[in-house]
């Protein structure tokens, strides 16, 4: 196969949507090279996208560095927390090159 990140995180985006259901999925992708330019062009109106480092790029946000990562997914975290488990959106799944996460 000739994928790249694009392809993947639809593919993968698409297996989640009915592995998830009905609860709704939020996509979050997080990159910080050339490499992940498809993938945000791909979630473009799709997901939150967001670029590791000083160039924005096609993502919807950037931040500085890792730790501003972790403190964005953090602070999604939270916020997801205050809907009901039977509203709450679907638990988030990472891809991106960032290390573990503790949320």
């Amino acid at each position: 196969m000739n994928w790249g990140k694009g392809e993947a995180v639809l593919w993968i985006k698409k297996r989640l949507a009915r592995t998830l259901r009905p609860r709704p999925a939020l996509t979050v992708y997080t990159g910080d090279d050339i490499t992940d330019e498809a993938a945000f062009a791909a979630l473009e109106g799709h997901g939150v996208t967001v670029r590791v480092g000083a160039h924005r790029g096609r993502a919807d946000y950037a931040v500085k560095n890792v730790k501003a990562v972790h403190a964005l997914l953090r602070w999604l975290a939270r916020g997801l927390s205050r809907f009901p488990p039977t509203r709450r959106i679907a638990p988030l799944t990472a891809f991106g090159t960032f290390p573990r996460l503790r949320l």
